[in-house]
């Protein structure tokens, strides 16, 4: 029976970046065979540029790719759009695959496609590399093939803890095939409460509910580093979202050992996102303090057992910040990061 790839594409204003991201689709699209095909699933999230008049004028003709609209707003609303219409539409025997718009797939992974989904697992997780926008040199794939089974807790301890994640990703929702029956059975979507954290909680929420996880050591997606994308940029919500995100993460009995990761990865997160935001945002020394008040108040106590990095790095000085409650030396340090 021919399995079919869905290939989830969120935009929102990704007129710089949609033609690089499609162009790596159309080179697998060429790579269908009787046994394996592809569904593109776009989905536009009110962008106010030029995106969808791009999709349109280039793509617009390929009956394999669908462009939608999505009915709420965030690029959670957006991909449940297309998990919804994929539900009701595929077998349970095809995949999802996540791709964002300012990403793209490496062509050369899916040549073995066929062959990998033939294992039958719900869960395959594939090598990444990270790139500037203007490095294109990729890696080379010269090793054979080889396909090993995860234990959910080791993939539980990558996606928390970041050990062994350099090209291995089980945090954000590319870099993996997922089976459209386990996802459907599950009845999984994205949390569209967050703007912040979601991704990493629709990991969590599938690798609690023990899938069969694989790894296959070939490099498929290369995810390059955005200066425009919201991770690099303040997000309002991100307090908020964390908190969200710390109570759902409690439904899962995870060990104390990684709710204590999960709980200083979410105070280090909050630095670079909420307190001392790299983007230009209308700030001010007051609103910084403010800010850092409320994540320092959430995340009381602050004591050197519950430091998960590394000693010797910037982080823990940032945390020893914290500890003796040093605001102004921490808005300095922060102030040549932002450039100001």
């Amino acid at each position: 029976m021919k399995k079919m790839i869905n290939i989830i594409v969120p935009t929102h204003n990704s007129r710089k970046t949609i033609i690089r991201a499609l162009r790596s689709v159309d080179n697998i699209l060429r790579k269908e065979t009787s046994n394996l095909g592809f569904c593109v699933w776009i989905v536009d999230d009110h962008s106010c540029d030029d995106t969808v008049f791009t999709i349109k004028k280039i793509w617009g003709h390929n009956k394999k790719i669908h462009l939608l609209e999505s009915e709420g707003y965030g690029v959670s609303a957006a991909r449940n759009i297309a998990l919804r219409r994929i539900y009701e539409e595929s077998s349970d025997n095809d995949y999802v695959l996540f791709l964002d718009s300012d990403d793209m797939l490496l062509p050369s992974f899916f040549d073995s496609l066929h062959e990998i989904l033939n294992v039958g697992y719900d869960y395959i997780s594939f090598y990444f590399e990270i790139k500037n926008n203007d490095n294109l040199n990729f890696q080379m794939d010269n090793e054979k093939l080889l396909i090993s089974k995860i234990n959910v807790d080791k993939a539980l301890n990558i996606a928390i803890t970041g050990i062994d994640s350099k090209k291995i990703n089980f945090n954000s929702p590319w870099g993996r095939i997922i089976k459209v029956g386990f996802l459907k059975f599950n009845n999984l979507f994205f949390d569209e409460r967050l703007s912040y954290k979601e991704d990493l909680l629709f990991n969590i929420t599938i690798l609690s509910l023990n899938p069969n996880v694989c790894l296959v050591n070939k490099y498929g997606y290369v995810h390059f580093i955005n200066p425009d994308s919201v991770i690099n940029n303040y997000i309002p919500t991100a307090l908020h979202d964390e908190l969200v995100f710390q109570k759902e993460v409690l439904k899962f009995k995870l060990n104390k050992e990684l709710l204590a990761h999960l709980k200083y990865n979410g105070w280090r997160s909050l630095q670079y996102v909420y307190v001392f935001p790299k983007g230009s945002i209308v700030d001010s020394y007051s609103k910084r303090m403010n800010r850092y008040s409320n994540v320092r108040n959430v995340f009381i106590p602050y004591t050197l057992i519950r430091y998960k990095g590394k000693k010797n790095s910037k982080d823990f000085f940032f945390f020893l910040m914290y500890m003796i409650n040093l605001f102004p030396v921490l808005n300095f340090c922060f102030h040549f990061r932002q450039g100001r």
